[in-house]
């Protein structure tokens, strides 16, 4: 099989006086022959609006616009109450769980695909909630807690079926303009979700709630110019 990849991005910035605005936008196409059959594929549509006032709030909404449908993906506000790094981000966006489920499409130029760990013990990669992020700068490390509904964003479920909020922790350490620290080019990040999911069980007539616990550690050393990647969940 014959496998053709596209990925074109766009960038734009309109300033205003308050606040400033800017707009992007991706298009990614695949083409697929193979022995009886041959066909183009537009993979994935996508269009961000991102605004912010001042160094200290700001909003993102992003639609889809694949295979012929629109969809909001994301609709956040951030705000960052102090000087000391810390932000708060509420809305609909991905799980902060691992460094995979938090990268944007337009970072999976070649694949287009995110690893299948992560679309089984995270469908839809998205949810409703809260997530508060740091970083501890003397010692290079960053940490992020979210919370959630736990139901992901699926038409099924416009509200939280049950009165538990899900946890996610993500620590690791982030690359600075320098490398730094006892391995320098080796960035890792451990995750764990703790929550419940409200779903039917095979044969039962009622949905139940379930434990829905992941543990994940990823780790990337950057090798220029082709850096490795492990990635391990469990759950």
């Amino acid at each position: 099989m014959l496998l053709v990849l596209l990925s074109l991005s766009a960038t734009g910035p309109v300033k205003e006086r308050a606040p400033e605005w800017r707009f992007s936008g991706l298009i990614q196409g695949r083409f697929e022959a193979g022995r009886r059959e041959s066909t183009f594929h537009i993979r994935r549509v996508r269009f961000k609006v991102k605004a912010s006032v001042g160094k200290r709030a700001g909003m993102l909404i992003q639609m889809c616009f694949d295979k012929g449908k629109a969809g909001l993906k994301d609709a956040v506000l951030v705000w960052k109450p102090s000087r000391w790094g810390v932000s708060i981000m509420v809305g609909q966006t991905k799980w902060n769980f691992g460094h995979h489920l938090r990268r944007s499409v337009g970072w999976h130029d070649f694949t287009m695909e995110k690893p299948k760990v992560v679309e089984e013990f995270f469908p839809g990669k998205r949810d409703r909630g809260l997530i508060v992020s740091g970083r501890l700068a003397k010692i290079g490390l960053m940490w992020d807690l979210g919370i959630w509904n736990g139901q992901g964003v699926a038409s099924s479920f416009s509200s939280d079926p049950n009165n538990v909020k899900d946890l996610c922790l993500r620590i690791g350490n982030f690359l600075g303009k320098c490398y730094f620290g006892p391995a320098p080019r080796l960035h890792w990040q451990a995750s764990a979700y703790i929550g419940k999911q409200h779903a039917l069980s095979e044969g039962a007539p009622h949905f139940s709630n379930f434990a829905k616990v992941r543990y994940g550690l990823a780790v990337q050393y950057h090798f220029e110019p082709a850096p490795k990647r492990g990635y391990k969940v469990e759950g």
